[in-house]
């Protein structure tokens, strides 16, 4: 499998993912959780994204040390509107330089429809760093949004996938159709039971 795996292995991401899969929630708790676990995912990517340098001021008697992050945009995806909805007032406290495109994703007749909802998709512009959102990985959707996003700006950036679970079904087939793909889950369910 030549795609990059990585689960969070917060203990508050361990402890979200935990009630989220093992107990019965009100919706509200449940989308609340899967919006704490999607921000967590997000923080990991951009912290494994972002190139900082080091600026050395010499005074007098001593140096004093600055670190400067370089301000890279990030463009997120995401089909699910209540986890947008969830993370949108946290997520540009955390990352200010992203850019967030809202999508509908339709399936018909086994394939998926990409729309995405954003007023400068249609303008032209390099995309560096993609994050696509999912609460649960589907090879097939995201196949689709790729597709769309290469089609539509004839870009190949990095792509980081961040979903809240997955199984090894699907990244076997993510695997198979991409050789460069970064994914972050808080759950990898085995298929094989």
């Amino acid at each position: 499998m030549p795609i990059n795996i990585y689960t969070v292995k917060h203990p508050l991401v361990l402890n979200w993912t935990n009630h989220l899969i093992h107990r019965t929630n009100h919706h509200n708790d449940h989308q609340e959780l899967i919006g704490k676990i999607s921000l967590a995912l997000i923080y990991e990517v951009c912290r494994n994204t972002m190139e900082n340098q080091t600026l050395y001021i010499k005074y007098i008697y001593q140096i004093h040390k600055i670190w400067l992050i370089t301000n890279q945009n990030i463009s997120l995806f995401c089909s699910d509107l209540q986890i947008l909805q969830a993370i949108s007032k946290d997520i540009y406290a955390l990352v200010p330089s992203i850019t967030i495109y809202p999508l509908i994703a339709e399936e018909k007749d086994h394939t998926w429809q990409i729309t995405i909802m954003h007023k400068s998709w249609s303008r032209p512009g390099s995309l560096n760093n993609i994050i696509i959102l999912e609460n649960k990985l589907k090879t097939n959707k995201i196949h689709a949004i790729i597709k769309h996003i290469h089609n539509t700006k004839k870009a190949n950036p990095k792509i980081h996938i961040c979903c809240n679970q997955c199984n090894t079904t699907e990244l076997d087939n993510l695997g198979q159709r991409y050789s460069k793909l970064n994914i972050y889950t808080g759950y990898i369910e085995d298929s094989v039971r």
